[in-house]
């Protein structure tokens, strides 16, 4: 499980998840990235996160391990790097779920939280 380092990323993409009104938000939508570019997390919420991602190895520092971020309360993670495509996946979208512990329920957002590759 990857976890936050607390220190500010490299230059990428910033996702960030927050509270308002007692709910989880997240304020990617559907999230258009290029392969080798990088995103990172931001944690605005009063207590811990967990983002999963359950289709393939998007990120090239995670591969072979479970897709799943945690982060800390007020921290933004490292940048993860996009891999890109994989062999057998049927689409370029990434679903991911954030569960954030302030409310023990899963962020919403404008429709499902994903991550789209471009090519």
């Amino acid at each position: 499980m990857a976890k936050s380092t607390g220190g500010a990323p490299s230059p990428a993409d910033i996702v960030t998840v927050y509270e308002s009104g007692g709910v989880c938000l997240v304020d990617m939508r559907k999230h258009h990235t290029k392969k080798g570019n990088t995103i990172a997390f931001q944690n605005s919420t009063s207590d811990l996160i967990h983002i999963f991602f359950p289709e393939g190895e998007l990120f090239a520092e995670l591969s072979g391990q479970r897709q799943v971020i945690e982060i800390q309360k007020g921290q933004t993670s490292k940048a993860f790097k996009v891999k890109g495509d994989q062999p057998g996946k049927r689409d370029n979208h990434y679903p991911c779920a954030v569960f954030c512990a302030a409310t023990g329920e899963f962020a919403i957002a404008n429709s499902n939280p994903e991550i789209i590759i471009d090519f």
